[in-house]
């Protein structure tokens, strides 16, 4: 497993962890249940997926060896939208500044970037929408 990201109880049946893999699939498990899955998410890459941030708890974004940062929706499990990318470099790690307005991600090119980031209703939807990123070398 390459990361993990612990969501609360807002489930139905507790606490979940997400777990990502090299293999791209996302492993869901109950807290205290971790023999076995008790979900997968294989729709979302079929590259490593190396990191996960937490949105709030319906929602996580990742950053795949592909380069791409994506936001998932889990539970229901879905890729909601990609909203960034490293080129073709994997994204090595995510980071929200203290107030969430920017999403920070560092990736192989070895390009810091910040992206403005802003959650926007849309018919009800909840979206995310991000300026172009402002970067440079590390």
């Amino acid at each position: 497993m390459a990361n993990v990201c612990i969501f609360g109880p807002a489930y139905q049946n507790g606490r979940k962890v997400v777990c990502g893999s090299q293999t791209g699939i996302l492993l869901l498990y109950s807290w205290g249940s971790f023999k076995d899955c008790s979900d997968r998410f294989v729709d979302l890459s079929s590259n490593s997926v190396d990191t996960m941030l937490k949105l709030d708890e319906d929602r996580i974004i990742t950053g795949s060896e592909n380069g791409m940062i994506n936001l998932v929706g889990i539970l229901p499990n879905r890729v909601i939208q990609p909203i960034a990318e490293h080129s073709e470099y994997p994204v090595e790690r995510l980071a929200f500044s203290h107030d969430r307005k920017f999403l920070g991600s560092i990736g192989h090119d070895q390009m810091l970037k910040a992206l403005i980031f802003m959650i926007v209703m849309v018919n009800h939807f909840m979206t995310v929408a991000c300026k172009k990123s402002v970067g440079g070398r590390k």
